[in-house]
């Protein structure tokens, strides 16, 4: 079976919110498991197999269910070159556009981001360690950021993706 890369985990997710067994994850190594996929997962990932990929299908509309851990996760995992990821970071962007320097990422803490990936990293790595909500802000030009290169963006990123792995095994 050909399944999309997030199928079996929405799958699970499903029914565990149905309710109807307790159902847990675990190692696959654990056991012996069968394939299955909620109808109604595969129904609407084939479904979504048959539009085209365009910016005006995956918009914020379609993102907008699912919630900010779950992209943290993605970008901690895949990264940010991963095309979902960079679809939804361009699709967030753009949805979020500001009016003083829509090129420059500045946020809440007073930190200017070279990259969208770096901010939401950023803010990924501020909830996940401190419990600390980070927005993004119009950067204002009679304000005084913290302004990160190129490189400490990228570290940044791997940071946010240590920490990440460091959380999941343990």
């Amino acid at each position: 079976m050909d399944l999309c890369p997030d199928c079996a985990f929405c799958s699970l997710k499903r029914e565990q919110c149905q309710n109807i067994k307790n159902l847990n994850r675990v190692h696959c190594e654990t056991g012996s498991f069968s394939t299955y996929i909620n109808p109604q997962i595969s129904a609407q990932h084939q479904a979504a197999g048959n539009k085209t990929s365009s910016l005006e299908y995956y918009s914020m509309k379609f993102f907008r269910g699912l919630r900010a851990e779950y992209w943290c996760s993605q970008i901690a995992t895949h990264g940010c070159e991963d095309p979902r990821v960079a679809l939804w970071l361009k699709a967030e962007y753009t949805a979020s556009q500001y009016r003083d320097a829509p090129s420059q990422i500045c946020d809440s803490g007073g930190v200017q981001h070279p990259s969208y990936c770096a901010f939401k990293s950023h803010q990924c790595l501020q909830q996940s360690l401190y419990n600390q909500k980070v927005s993004r802000h119009d950067c204002h030009k009679n304000e005084t950021y913290r302004v990160l290169s190129e490189k400490e963006g990228e570290e940044e990123v791997l940071l946010w993706h240590q920490r990440f792995l460091s959380l999941t095994t343990g």
